[in-house]
């Protein structure tokens, strides 16, 4: 029988990345669900109370974990003994993670332990997954070199030339489904604004500077026809990253010029869901790949309707016959004209919602997740 130790180390008080949240998510549900299965798990306690606070980790006998609370500064080279003591006394054949570099130096000890390992990497690219600090780009490569199998999120991807064996993932799925869920969740709310939403990392990838000049595109050609209706449109965008100055210098010069609070530039993502379920439009706009966003399931599920630029899997996500916009390039005045005829035409349609519950579900990634630890 395979036995798989996962292993999610991340502070929680913190940026999580949605990898991190995925995997916690799909060792829960399995052990949860199919508790013959010998998954094991390695984390740290803020991030489990963080994704699940009303289930205490001691409960759990799987479980593996340190209290990060108390020992902030723990030396890696402890948890590199832990991992390898755990991976003895578990006759572990498999450990799992999300790319975790500080866990690199293990990989060294495959062959004297009799252990594989597999990484989920939920990036298209090392240029995608690389986003975030000058050496993640060269940790990527070291990490890929060493692992043996991979489990990639990306169909259309750029690692042919690695010696990994790949497993293509039939789908992600939001973990807001399954995680402990926040008070709004109103998915079909029939009471909506004339929002446009931006979540993510204002970085340069993603475009939010782009996002704005398409709105402001709109208002400068469309705003007579919003004040007919009385509904003035509304960007809001929520995300950090260093671009993020200079969005709040945007927000003040365009409310200024347009006299009203068109842009919100909001600090708390627990303000996600209320929006989403008040919200039209849901941008995605990154110039690797849309495919499979976690903020853009998100935004599906709470009916609204889609404008993205055309790179990478997109297509697999956002399907046009569900009144979803993929652009033809990334041009201010086509997001401003999708855009300005989304909201005009905007009634409430379950068509994304639906296609996310069906297709993008915990249950099938799960079901993919052991299939592929039993083969290995």
């Amino acid at each position: 029988m395979s036995r798989t130790l996962m292993i999610v180390l991340l502070r929680a008080d913190k940026t999580v990345s949605g990898l991190a949240f995925r995997l916690m998510t799909v060792w829960k549900y399995i052990n949860d669900n199919y508790p013959e299965k010998k998954m094991f798990l390695l984390t740290n306690k803020t991030l489990w109370e963080k994704m699940f606070p009303d289930d205490s980790i001691a409960d759990y006998k799987n479980v593996y974990w340190f209290n990060d609370q108390k020992n902030y500064k723990i030396k890696v080279i402890f948890l590199w003994v832990w991992a390898l003591f755990l991976i003895l006394k578990n006759r572990i054949n498999t450990i799992h993670t999300a790319g975790q570099f500080f866990l690199i130096p293990i990989l060294y000890f495959r062959k004297i332990f009799n252990f594989s390992s597999c990484v989920t990497i939920g990036s298209a690219s090392i240029q995608m997954a690389s986003t975030y600090g000058k050496n993640a780009t060269a940790q990527w490569d070291a990490f890929l070199k060493k692992s043996t199998n991979v489990d990639i999120l990306n169909p259309t991807h750029e690692f042919h030339n690695y010696k990994f064996r790949k497993f293509i993932s039939p789908c992600s799925f939001p973990f807001i489904m399954t995680a402990n869920k926040p008070i709004d969740l109103n998915f079909k709310n029939t009471d909506r604004e004339n929002y446009i939403m931006y979540v993510g990392s204002m970085i340069d990838l993603k475009n939010p500077i782009f996002c704005i000049e398409g709105f402001v595109r709109m208002l400068e050609l469309h705003i007579q026809d919003f004040d007919l209706i009385e509904k003035k449109p509304t960007l809001i965008l929520i995300g950090k990253g260093p671009l993020r100055k200079r969005v709040s210098e945007l927000q003040v010069e365009i409310n200024e010029r347009f006299g009203y609070e068109a842009i919100k530039l909001e600090n708390d993502d627990k303000l996600i869901y209320s929006y989403l379920s008040r919200s039209k439009i849901f941008l995605s706009l990154f110039d690797l790949e849309n495919y499979p966003s976690q903020s853009l399931m998100e935004g599906m599920l709470f009916c609204n309707k889609l404008i993205v630029t055309p790179y990478g899997d997109t297509k697999l996500l956002v399907k046009p016959e569900l009144g979803n916009t993929i652009l033809t390039d990334k041009n201010v005045d086509e997001l401003a004209n999708a855009m300005f005829h989304t909201l005009i035409n905007w009634k409430l349609d379950d068509g994304n919602h639906n296609f996310i519950i069906k297709n993008h579900n915990i249950e099938i990634f799960s079901k993919y997740f052991l299939n592929i630890h039993e083969i290995i």
